[in-house]
């Protein structure tokens, strides 16, 4: 299973677990870690870290039986909480439907918040104009933003990082494995030990639970 679907939330909630004799240990996922700056539908619960105040989470986090609109007032407010905490958020990371649902938002009448392009067109008469038709920078009272699509993650989780809190730590490296031949194929397998680690959690955020069938609300 790929690294990125499992620390991005793409199997949901993953907690820190040691493992035993018939189970293998887990590590954390972005969707555990992030406690503090949080918004969730009713009902939606965050993980607990072994320590209280301190540690790995794990506890389990719990989505919602319900979901809620992505709102910029919301991700706003989430930003202005991570940079409150000490964060330096750079990066807004999303599935993919959820990045097109706000792509369309800033280009809307109820954001009108798109730069109006300027750049020279090119002196070939076929070439034409080029259009814009994305957003990939939000500049926010608390920082510029990257707006990052995922195609790992769930729909229903938007991060707001600060990749400077982050580090995948490796307790054993990548390495290929034999295995036992099935006839003439030769098998092999690639293993390696690793964990997520959040050096603040506090400088990051979640909007959980989201609903990307309905259009971004202020």
């Amino acid at each position: 299973m790929e690294k990125e679907y499992i620390l991005t939330s793409g199997v949901g909630h993953q907690r820190s677990a040691v493992g035993n004799s018939t189970s293998a240990p887990t590590t954390a996922n972005l969707t555990s870690w992030i406690i503090t700056n949080d918004d969730r539908a009713s009902g939606g619960t965050t993980a607990v870290l072994s320590g209280s105040t301190y540690g790995t989470p794990t506890g389990v986090a719990a989505d919602s039986t319900t979901t809620q609109a992505i709102s910029e007032g919301d991700l706003l407010t989430l930003v202005k909480d991570c940079y409150v905490a000490g964060g330096e958020p750079t990066m807004l990371m999303m599935s993919p439907a959820a990045k097109q649902k706000l792509t369309g938002y800033m280009f809307s009448s109820t954001a009108a918040r798109v730069a109006t392009q300027q750049q020279d067109q090119t002196k070939n008469p076929n070439a034409g104009a080029s259009v814009l038709g994305s957003v990939g920078v939000w500049v926010t009272d608390f920082g510029t933003l990257d707006l990052v699509p995922n195609r790992f993650q769930r729909d229903r989780d938007v991060f707001i990082l600060d990749p400077s809190t982050w580090e995948v730590a490796y307790i054993d490296d990548m390495k290929v494995v034999d295995l036992a031949k099935t006839h003439d194929a030769e098998r092999k397998a690639i293993l390696s030990d690793y964990t997520l680690v959040c050096k603040a959690e506090k400088a990051n955020a979640i909007l959980a639970d989201a609903k990307v069938a309905t259009a971004v609300v202020a």
